[in-house]
């Protein structure tokens, strides 16, 4: 007798961008440029299906970079009506997210990327694995991960806040990677991002609390760092984390 095939569903990721005190937004825009924050968003959304609202994909085709390349991009509403299509490419519109999700289950992970609306709903939303199962009894959190970028206060203006996840009030999310890098000059005089290697924090932390050391240079750059653009808001540091929802 062969054993019945395990059933797999697509993570759901919540990737978005704040400073320290929430700041996300400026009008339907970003109040900060980082091209070293591009480069960890598309390290985590390249292949995968993102899904916008509609503000955010308008906002974004406004300015030529919507859809995105080499990753399928969605946007959920209930006033479009009818697919994307514009000079950059195609992008389906779904109603809510339990439709979006179903559409995209065959891929290993889906990717939520604002904006306000549809991240606050991400978070208060199940996942549509049981229904379409038959096993409504499960009502499991829709988002698994949320991968955050934090910004230091001070350096840009807006008026778009988002507060709604504070992993310091929440259990049920455990900080799994944590990276901090810090603005300096690099060895021609460029301003760079470097890893900051004196932070006890810089590693893998596992749900039991363990703490594996990442190598000098940690997952986005070498060690020679990431020398940044004339047009980047110039932070003195970038902070990335991921965190993970705690099993059950």
């Amino acid at each position: 007798m062969t054993d019945k095939k395990k059933l797999s569903f697509p993570k759901i990721h919540m990737i978005y961008a704040a400073t320290e005190s929430g700041l996300v937004g400026k009008g339907d825009g970003l109040p900060w440029v980082s091209s070293f924050d591009s480069k960890w968003f598309q390290k985590h959304t390249i292949n995968n299906p993102v899904l916008f609202g509609k503000n955010t994909s308008l906002t974004m085709g406004q300015v030529g970079c919507f859809p995105l390349k080499n990753r399928p991009c969605a946007i959920v509403s209930k006033t479009m009506g009818q697919n994307l299509i514009s000079p950059q490419g195609g992008a389906l519109v779904f109603e809510d997210l339990y439709s979006a999700c179903q559409h995209y289950r065959n891929f290993y992970n889906i990717v939520i990327a604002g904006g306000l609306g549809l991240y606050r709903t991400a978070l208060r939303t199940t996942q549509p694995w049981p229904d379409m199962f038959g096993t409504p009894e499960i009502d499991n959190p829709l988002v698994d991960t949320v991968i955050k970028t934090t910004f230091p206060d001070g350096y840009c203006k807006g008026d778009v806040y988002f507060k709604d996840f504070d992993p310091s009030e929440d259990s049920q999310f455990y900080l799994a990677q944590k990276e901090t890098y810090a603005l300096c000059k690099n060895d021609v005089g460029k301003d760079a991002y470097f890893p900051e290697i004196g932070y006890e924090h810089v590693g893998i932390f596992h749900e039991d609390g363990a703490r594996e050391m990442m190598p000098v240079g940690g997952m986005m750059t070498a060690f020679e760092g990431y020398t940044v653009r004339e047009t980047d808001t110039p932070f003195p540091w970038i902070i990335f984390e991921i965190w993970k929802r705690r099993t059950k």
